[in-house]
């Protein structure tokens, strides 16, 4: 009866094994988008395995122009798109019967192969209230898939149209939460690319003021922003921010932090080198003083190169504080930093090497106190009661 009920596993190898062999993606993404419908849905398949997730949707659809229907293909991300966009401005625009000869001045024909030209239709006319570009390759199909766009694949048409119907989840616009103030703005930048430029352009409305998008991963192409007013910053420093970016070699960037530690100059340093900052207001003010900026998308986090001590004791709400109460605060900052971190190196110090410089009561009460704590033979850096 024992052996019935008893049960020997399969012996296993212990650990596992990592293959050496690098991932290398089967297909290119410098391939051009085909005039076949059904060899563009089997690619696109392929690229982003729309088999497998299920985010993507794919809407096959028909276009009717002059009573001749065109199968058409409409990709999107569910989640990064907007559903209402797509199906009040995409979808229906595209079922209606169009006749370009009662609606336009000239025959919209491609004379070669008498079929309708698209590049011109699908843009001027049937779209004409959506933002749509075209492209030829599925790189930049794909880039725009991941960013919220919706791609239109038509049977017989070597280009994919890419139709703007962005709408990334996200929070809108907050207090701002570690560097607090109680004079002066409050708004803190969010996780929007975009929001994140216009609260910038807010605080500064000059046309110098630049921002030139670089992108950072060789996989997540993230967008980073390069901020400067173009008649104040130095152009050496801005080549110089230029090439450190240009120059990281990564698969994925998701936040300036990392993108800190990788254009910076020495990285086991204890003190910073650049300013990481969440309030626009700050940002300008080192803008006006020539400094960069630097904005991740996806980010609540600003960059700001090149950055000094100073920066880092000096908070945004000194600037708008009576220069009297200001400068009383920055006399006092700086001591206080340094009476932080050596008093309590020198009151350990004094309790196991200079008792005598205690008063006597002061010592008896340390003495009483360390007998209840907890923590009394841990090191004095924690428990100031062991000096005893």
């Amino acid at each position: 009866m024992k052996n019935i009920f008893s049960y020997t596993p399969p012996q296993k190898e212990k650990g596992f094994k990592i293959s050496n062999s690098s991932y290398t993606p089967t297909l290119s993404k410098n391939i051009e988008v085909k005039k076949s419908l059904k060899e563009n849905k089997k690619l696109l398949t392929d690229f982003i395995h729309a088999d497998k997730t299920n985010d993507v949707k794919l809407r096959e659809i028909s276009i009717t122009i002059n009573s001749i229907s065109h199968l058409a293909l409409l990709v999107f991300y569910d989640g990064l798109s907007n559903s209402e966009i797509i199906s009040n401005y995409i979808i229906r625009e595209l079922q209606q019967d169009f006749e370009p000869q009662k609606q336009t001045p000239s025959f919209v024909k491609n004379q070669k192969n008498n079929t309708p030209d698209f590049s011109t239709i699908i843009p001027k006319h049937i779209l004409a209230d959506s933002d749509v570009k075209e492209v030829n390759t599925y790189g930049k199909v794909i880039d725009a898939l991941l960013s919220g766009d919706s791609i239109l694949f038509i049977d017989g048409v070597s280009t994919a149209f890419v139709c703007d119907t962005k709408k990334l989840p996200g929070r809108s616009v907050s207090k701002a939460e570690i560097e607090m103030s109680l004079q002066g703005p409050n708004e803190a930048f969010i996780e929007n690319f975009r929001t994140n430029t216009a609260l910038i352009r807010k605080f500064i409305k000059d046309e110098n003021l630049i921002f030139e998008t670089i992108e950072v991963g060789t996989e997540s192409k993230t967008k980073c922003a390069l901020t400067y007013i173009s008649t104040i910053a130095n152009d050496s420093l801005i080549e110089e921010v230029k090439t450190r970016l240009n120059g990281i070699s990564i698969d994925y960037l998701l936040d300036s932090g990392q993108l800190e530690q990788l254009i910076e100059d020495k990285t086991y340093i204890v003190s910073p080198l650049i300013l990481n900052t969440e309030r626009p207001d700050k940002v300008a003010s080192h803008l006006i003083e020539g400094r960069i900026a630097i904005i991740v998308d996806g980010s609540p986090n600003v960059l700001i190169v090149p950055a000094i001590f100073s920066d880092f004791i000096h908070p945004a709400e000194d600037s708008y504080v009576r220069f009297p109460y200001s400068l009383l605060l920055r006399i006092f900052r700086l001591p206080a930093i340094i009476i932080s971190i050596f008093l309590p190196g020198l009151y350990i110090s004094i309790c196991n090497f200079h008792q005598e410089l205690i008063l006597t009561d002061l010592l008896f009460a340390i003495a009483r106190y360390s007998r209840k704590s907890p923590l009394h033979n841990v090191n004095g850096t924690f428990d100031y009661g062991n000096c005893i």
